[in-house]
């Protein structure tokens, strides 16, 4: 599966591009980099990456190519917030996900206490009838 990584330049610090690197900047700022992050992990946009990207091991796209990517283009600030909200569904979902884990890690230990007959339960005769 391919994976894109995105470098933030720091004007202080040097940028070195490796050989699987490519430094593509916009000529404008058209994109918030939030929204960046969102749009390129996007499935549509992903594909069309896939589909031009070349290569047998490692695979890379030209400059050129990178031009034929096609992605919704909101104003920047309507971005803004859009990977405003997008960011904060992702913190909301990764706190339920860390309080769903202690949880499900219960409920096992919970069920192998029964399943192993540590522990028994009492069943009442009405509900077994049922």
């Amino acid at each position: 599966m391919a994976t894109a990584v995105f470098c933030f330049y720091n004007e202080n610090k040097p940028f070195i591009s490796g050989l699987h690197t490519i430094i593509a900047k916009e000529k404008e700022a058209t994109l918030d980099n939030g929204y960046k992050e969102y749009c390129f992990s996007n499935p549509l946009v992903r594909k069309q990456f896939i589909k031009i990207a070349t290569g047998a091991t490692v695979y890379g796209i030209s400059k050129t190519s990178i031009k034929q990517i096609k992605i919704p283009l909101p104003p920047v600030e309507e971005q803004r917030t859009i990977a405003k909200t997008l960011k904060g569904l992702d913190n909301k979902i990764q706190n339920e996900k860390e309080k769903l884990e202690p949880l499900i890690n219960l409920k096992k230990s919970l069920m192998q206490t029964l399943l192993t007959g540590k522990v028994r339960v009492k069943v009442d005769d009405e509900v077994m009838s049922q």
